[in-house]
């Protein structure tokens, strides 16, 4: 804020009164400061205060009101799948896979039955090689599903329906479907999860083997195959490097599934459907519990809360924050979205005529713990600073002061408006004394004492607006 000094007066003797035939001087004009408290709304700051804690689990119609109550939701298959333990029996293992990749209860057993049509396959294609042992039984699997099924690899192809309909797959779906073959089997298979890659692994006799689901020959990585032909002649061989992963992790068939709600949502967001990937996030949080679930959940309801705030719509972020707390409970990401989503609200009906309502929002939501006490301050040091420069804009200085110290009681965290309503009441003082010397100096010293006389019952004591009626009233001759 600029300030300015108190106008100079004359020197004058204290035991001479002035004439004003000898009067050789002018009173300065002062200068109104330059206020103005209104503008754009001012940063938020971190969230202090978490909301008061929500229950872990909906009940009663809470689960069911709301606008986003159905994103965190599942497929009763998958609600089946990540509440059971221990290996799924191959039919649930099928079922679950098909509603991971967006088969609707109508359609799995249909779907369940092309699954098995490829198992009965790969069942007399062992049945006429008859491997050696439980590894060449494994071994053969894959080759089987490659010569059959698996025909291209496409890094999009994530589904079930992918390899079904048209035999495209990926790392993730042909991990899966290998998954699903070894539980015909009754051979012990797993997962394995990467930072950007999945595979298979299988365990026989005491050992671990690694099985790259996207290769035909990817059985046990490291191990040099041998071509023959129908006579039994080698006729050459194959190698398939072993991979060099970092971070790799086994997981069990739950969360190795849950990777195709993973990709699929992956595609949803590379389309800004942030909808579509919060509706395939809390299966993934669901079947990968023990992994990332519960953080790609809160980035998918992040995601979603932007394309929210694009529109200004800091309501429905709201809500959306206060479902999701309902169902996964107290949260850090939760709690600042909540904040954001009340501040930003706030923030745009502060700088309006219904900027008491915004107040009356900010006292609610911090005694409701969902705005911190700085946050809160920040958004009444908004609302009385606009009102008060709306005020001030019209002349109405003591006015602005009054609001702006109003202002100043409820936002004990921030100065600003109890130096606005001393510069408020500065302004005042100028206006006054500007009034006063175009009157002085146009010699009309009566009514320049009446407008300090008047401004002084609305600002007794002003030591500015003294010094001026002691100037005004020497001119009269009192």
């Amino acid at each position: 804020m600029e300030s300015t000094s108190p106008p100079s007066h004359p020197d004058e003797s204290p035991s001479r009164r002035p004439r004003a035939s000898r009067r050789n001087f002018a009173i300065a004009l002062a200068f109104v400061l330059a206020l103005s408290m209104a503008g754009p709304a001012p940063e938020l700051a971190a969230a202090e205060t978490p909301p008061a804690p929500q229950s872990a689990q909906p009940t009663g119609a809470a689960a069911q009101a709301g606008r986003f109550a159905a994103y965190f939701d599942a497929d009763p298959v998958i609600h089946a799948a990540a509440s059971s333990q221990g290996p799924l029996a191959l039919a649930d293992l099928e079922d679950l896979a098909l509603t991971a990749s967006g088969y609707r209860p109508d359609e799995l057993a249909a779907g369940r039955a092309r699954i098995d049509a490829v198992l009965g396959g790969l069942g007399r294609d062992l049945a006429g090689a008859r491997p050696a042992d439980e590894g060449a039984r494994a071994e053969e699997a894959l080759s089987f599903l490659h010569a059959r099924i698996l025909r291209s690899y496409d890094l999009d192809a994530t589904t079930m329906g992918d390899i079904l309909d048209s035999g495209r797959f990926n790392c993730v779906s042909s991990a899966v479907l290998y998954l699903i073959a070894m539980r015909s089997l009754g051979i012990e298979a797993a997962g394995v999860k990467t930072t950007d890659h999945a595979f298979c692994l299988v365990r026989i006799e005491g050992r671990e083997i690694d099985v790259e689901t996207t290769n035909p020959y990817g059985f046990d990585p490291g191990t040099k195959k041998e071509f023959a032909d129908r006579f039994g002649k080698t006729t050459g061989y194959s190698y398939v490097a072993p991979g060099n992963y970092s971070r790799r992790r086994t997981v069990d068939e739950r969360e190795l599934v849950a990777l195709i709600l993973a990709n699929r949502m992956a595609q949803a967001t590379e389309r800004r459907d942030a909808r579509g990937a919060l509706s395939l996030a809390y299966g993934y949080y669901l079947l990968a519990a023990q992994g990332d679930g519960r953080k790609i959940l809160l980035d998918c309801v992040e995601n979603l809360a932007a394309d929210l705030a694009d529109r200004k719509d800091f309501a429905s972020i709201e809500e959306l924050a206060r479902t999701a707390a309902a169902f996964l409970g107290q949260d850090a990401r939760l709690s600042q979205l909540l904040e954001t989503a009340i501040y930003d609200r706030l923030a745009l009906v502060a700088g309006t005529a219904d900027w008491r309502a915004a107040v009356a929002g900010a006292d609610s939501a911090l005694a409701e713990g969902s705005l911190g006490r700085k946050n809160h301050d920040s958004i009444v040091v908004y609302a009385y600073g606009s009102a008060a420069n709306a005020l001030g804009q019209k002349g109405d200085w003591l006015g602005a002061a009054r609001l702006a110290e109003e202002g100043a009681q409820k936002a004990p965290s921030d100065r600003s408006l109890s130096q606005a309503a001393a510069g408020f009441r500065r302004n005042f003082v100028v206006t006054a004394h500007n009034r006063f010397a175009t009157l002085y100096n146009t010699r009309d010293y009566a009514a320049a004492a009446a407008v300090l006389e008047e401004a002084l019952k609305l600002l007794p004591g002003d030591p500015t607006l003294l010094a001026d009626l002691e100037i005004a009233r020497r001119a009269m001759g009192r």
